[in-house]
């Protein structure tokens, strides 16, 4: 299992601080000690790793969350993460990774209903612009999202178990392409220079299916999503 730290694990939004219970169930300080000490993860305070995936992708975790503790703005700002950040997001092509896929719990744009474009990200989204990122996947608000701005193909996938039912009311400062209130998970493929994001749900017979998206104007979408590699 691969985390990231959102609200419910922190103080940001919940009473209880369950950062703890994260790091300790999942192992996660025993199972990154290597990767910090050879740069590719920084922990204490904030979860930041990253791992490949095959020849031409990684995935790396930024931890978007707040804590008391720090005034200023979201762990990702906080000093000791910077260098992280700036070898995880080179502003040219490092090593043949044609797919660098940042993912964090709050989403950089999002329509609501509930939660909406999350404050504080522009730092964050410049290194994603800089670094030739081409899709960036998040949670938070429980429905799916897709947006794209400069480029770059935002997701939301936060409905995996409850799902908020409410049309989101912010697609333009959102950026919003598609949305759907449906029970999914995301199913990403890579092929070369494409990417492929299908947002699967099920039949009440349990049977697997692409959900059926809308776009702003309330128009049904169906199929995948194809992203290019720039």
């Amino acid at each position: 299992m691969c985390p990231s730290i959102g609200n419910h694990d922190t103080r940001e939004t919940e009473e209880n601080d369950d950062r703890e219970q994260v790091m300790d169930n999942l192992y996660l300080r025993e199972r990154l000690a290597t990767e910090e000490a050879a740069g590719r993860a920084s922990l204490g305070p904030g979860l930041f790793y990253r791992f490949r995936v095959a020849q031409d992708g990684e995935f790396v975790c930024i931890d978007t969350s707040k804590e008391h503790f720090f005034r200023r703005g979201r762990l990702f700002e906080y000093p000791k993460h910077q260098e992280f950040l700036r070898c995880a997001f080179p502003p040219k092509a490092d090593g043949g990774i044609r797919w660098r896929m940042p993912f964090c719990h709050h989403p950089p744009y999002s329509a609501g209903p509930r939660h909406y474009n999350t404050d504080g990200m522009d730092g964050l989204i410049k290194l994603f612009e800089l670094g030739g990122v081409r899709t960036c996947f998040s949670g938070h608000e429980h429905n799916f999202q897709h947006s794209r701005w400069k480029g770059i193909d935002y997701f939301v996938s936060g409905a995996g178990g409850k799902v908020r039912l409410g049309k989101p009311d912010a697609t333009d400062e959102a950026h919003t392409e598609s949305w759907a209130p449906t029970c999914h998970f995301l199913l990403v493929r890579i092929d070369g220079d494409t990417l492929t994001v299908r947002a699967i749900g099920s039949e009440a017979d349990g049977t697997l299916i692409d959900i059926t998206r809308f776009d702003p104007a309330g128009r049904p979408i169906e199929g995948p999503i194809k992203v290019p590699a720039r």
